[in-house]
């Protein structure tokens, strides 16, 4: 897989990549992720770092990878 950065932005401060293309060329895939938004201030509920969430995003993200592309999860509650 080739990974590369395609556009960055200084976001408060912060030097953050918006778009990024990944490419498998076994496969002849190419994925793009563009950032549309950052808040590096943003506060984060403490209930996103409990065990159970934390237990719970690994496994769904386990699910996600083998089930394919296009799954994401907003928050710790979104997991299985």
């Amino acid at each position: 897989m080739i990974a590369r950065t395609v556009a960055t932005s200084e976001v408060q401060g912060i030097p953050t990549p918006m778009k990024m293309e990944f490419d498998n060329e076994h496969e002849r895939r190419r994925v793009t992720l563009t950032v549309t938004s950052v808040d590096y201030e943003a506060a984060i509920p403490e209930e996103y770092f409990s065990t159970l969430a934390l237990v719970r995003a690994s496994v769904a993200l386990g699910q996600a990878a083998r089930s394919g592309p296009g799954r994401e999860l907003a928050s710790p509650a979104d997991a299985p």
